[in-house]
């Protein structure tokens, strides 16, 4: 299977996971109240700040490592990574339920902390699931495994919450299939790795850490970054708040699937092209790569940009229409992440540039949002999110084109993802004017349809006339 199709493949298997992820919330907004779905939302900060500290990139690395990495050096590796990912299991379970034991006397959350702990930990453990089978370059199979525990999850917590009506026997269906996501880790590396038969040795464990150590520094504080100001508006503002501003970010994982699909799959490849020292089709990879990310991502967040109000109202009912704003602003965040630079920092040793400049980022989101939550609600709240991830990017973009030789403007295709991003705000505001044109005369998912049908196939034409479709791929040169 080549690379384009395996590419595919993991890519719908991952529109399918984030539409099963906006699938769930929909079901607990319905069966929940609001202060549980506020807690339920809350639970979820705590379990996944405690898992933003603890990986610390040593599954990322693998990509770089196993594909040139002999037989006995790869099972090594597997198994420090099952060795390292099961310690952190432990203490992320421990942080989570240290956290909630401290917040339960205030938020009445004493009866959530076993099994948040317990999902927690299994969770934080299934993570390497998300990174080897890619490693390995089996996407094909990875897609599987995430559809499968996509629908699972949906599925076993979403009946809790209608036959229940309360976050805890949610929770302890979470836990249900981050048990099984744990199992199938657990088979794939023994069937694939033998990890049980491995003999790891320290220098494997030593080389790893050393490449992952200066990512995962970075990964922390950018993680912190990301839910900083979550954070404070929890602090801030009352739960239904800080459940309308949790919703804002629910389309936000769409970039990160979509760029995990194309820059997951080529990671191996452009690690090739690194060792063999063909520069120009790895920076061409990159540019391809990014323009594939746009060509998905673009049409569907200018799409959500514009409907907010009747997407919002229909998927989780006019209670939660707070977050349509703070949608709008965090879209702007979407936007700059489609533009991804993690695998040249990765192969060009950059790590230590970028965990340098994200403390002071960390500090400068933090700043900003809890000015902004002070002078404009929760919307002022995400703007040191925008503010940072702006900065961010432009200061790496100049690192890697000084350290290439080249200039700002040739390290990525900016034209075309300016056209591209132009083009499809121009139709996401024609399907809403078309939307309110009919929305007199049918239902509102009738109306949301037809304007998306249409739109969308306006896009697909205008980009086959134009020549915008991603190009397919080949293994030593990049993209063709």
């Amino acid at each position: 299977m080549g690379l384009g199709r395996k590419s595919a493949w993991l890519g719908i298997a991952q529109v399918i996971e984030l539409a099963l992820q906006v699938l769930l919330p929909v079901l607990l907004v319905r069966h929940l109240t609001v202060e549980d779905f506020g807690s339920y939302r809350l639970l979820w900060l705590i379990a996944g700040t405690a898992a933003t500290m603890l990986p610390m990139a040593m599954p990322d690395v693998l990509a770089v490592m196993l594909p040139s990495a002999s037989v006995t050096r790869r099972r090594s590796l597997v198994a420090w990574s099952v060795l390292y990912m099961a310690v952190a299991g432990v203490t992320a379970g421990l942080i989570c339920g240290l956290g909630l034991f401290l917040a339960s006397n205030s938020l009445g959350l004493s009866a959530l902390l076993l099994p948040a702990a317990t999902f927690t930990s299994l969770w934080m453990f299934g993570v390497l699931l998300d990174y080897l089978p890619l490693a390995d370059e089996r996407p094909e199979w990875q897609a599987k495994v995430v559809i499968c525990l996509a629908a699972f999850r949906a599925v076993a917590a979403g009946w809790a919450a209608f036959h229940f009506g309360q976050a805890e026997p949610v929770f302890w269906a979470l836990v249900l299939t981050a048990a099984a996501k744990a199992c199938l880790l657990l088979y794939y590396t023994q069937s694939q790795h033998s990890v049980l038969q491995a003999m790891p040795l320290r220098a494997d464990l030593v080389e790893q850490w050393r490449r992952a150590l200066p990512l995962g520094i970075s990964g922390l504080l950018f993680g912190l970054r990301r839910q900083v100001d979550q954070w404070i508006v929890a602090a801030m503002f009352s739960v239904t708040l800080f459940a309308s501003f949790s919703l804002a970010a629910v389309f936000g994982p769409l970039v990160f699937m979509a760029r995990r699909a194309v820059s997951g799959v080529l990671l191996p490849t452009m690690s090739r092209l690194h060792t063999a020292g063909d520069i120009d089709a790895l920076i061409e990879t990159n540019h391809r790569a990014n323009l594939a990310v746009a060509f998905i991502a673009f049409p569907v967040l200018a799409f959500i940009w514009c409907f907010g109000e009747p997407i919002y109202t229909l998927i989780y009912t006019d209670i939660y229409l707070d977050a349509v704003p703070v949608m709008r602003v965090l879209t702007i965040v979407w936007l700059v992440q489609v533009v991804d630079m993690n695998g040249l920092v990765l192969l060009f040793n950059k790590n230590g540039y970028v965990a340098r400049i994200n403390l002071p980022l960390l500090v400068l989101s933090a700043v900003l949002s809890a000015a902004g939550g002070l002078m404009f609600g929760i919307i002022g709240a995400a703007f040191g999110t925008v503010v940072s991830i702006v900065v961010e990017r432009w200061l790496i973009v100049r690192c890697l084109a000084s350290h290439l030789g080249i200039s700002a403007l040739a390290m990525q295709p900016w034209l075309d993802l300016v056209q591209r991003f132009s083009l499809c705000w121009v139709l996401g505001l024609l399907a809403r004017a078309l939307f309110e044109v009919l929305k007199g005369g049918c239902s509102v998912i009738v109306c949301i349809s037809i304007s998306a049908l249409v739109a969308g196939a306006v896009y697909l034409g205008l980009c086959k006339l134009l020549g915008w479709f991603p190009k397919s791929l080949s293994i030593e040169g990049g993209y063709r």
